[in-house]
């Protein structure tokens, strides 16, 4: 009897080592964490890393001010393209109906890339004369939802005018030499032709 004491003695102590040994790793692991979080607090909270810290996230908040302040052709100039198309288009066709808007979109389109004329829609706009709306002030005109849409269709790639290079409203005087071009088609209140 006194043997299986013994035994069962040196049995519970090797499960009270067993069992001190995972609690000395755990005590072990914990203070390794302590250790680190006191070094980190000493580095990253000190005054000058404050001051670091407080600095960055202030130039981030400027600059996502910054962007957001941004128009939004700076932030994609394709849009900037695509507002500057509407203005035209809202200057040149406001009481068109939809298609004869996409249309004055698409004049403007294919004249970039013909070689008697700018190669951007910047260029084609503000090209002397070229444009009724931009010489009187109608393309600073606040710009309606059908006009965007017409210039997106436009820029997009559809053409209702049959890759017509000019546009003009027979009803107001205009110069003689544009009833020299060939008419394609008609839209609205516009004539379009080459």
């Amino acid at each position: 009897m006194l043997e299986h004491m013994n035994t069962k003695l040196i049995a519970t102590s090797a499960k009270l080592e067993m069992n001190l040994h995972k609690k000395m790793a755990v005590v072990k692991q914990y203070s390794q964490y302590w250790e680190v979080r006191v070094i980190t607090q000493k580095l990253f909270y000190t005054k000058p890393m404050c001051v670091l810290y407080a600095a960055c996230l202030i130039a981030l908040f400027l600059a996502g001010v910054f962007w957001l302040k941004q128009p939004a052709a700076a932030k994609n100039p394709e849009r900037g393209e695509v507002t500057l198309l509407a203005r035209v288009i809202e200057g040149e066709a406001a009481n068109e109906p939809f298609l004869g808007k996409v249309a004055v979109g698409a004049v403007i389109l294919n004249r970039t890339k013909s070689a008697d004329f700018p190669h951007t829609i910047s260029g084609v706009i503000y090209q002397d004369h070229a444009f009724e709306s931009v010489a009187n002030g109608q393309v600073n005109r606040p710009l309606s939802q059908e006009s965007i849409r017409a210039a997106d269709t436009a820029m997009g790639g559809y053409d209702p005018t049959g890759g017509s290079l000019f546009f003009w409203n027979p009803s107001k005087p205009v110069s003689p030499w544009i009833w020299s071009r060939n008419i394609n088609t008609e839209i609205g209140n516009h004539v379009f032709g080459r």
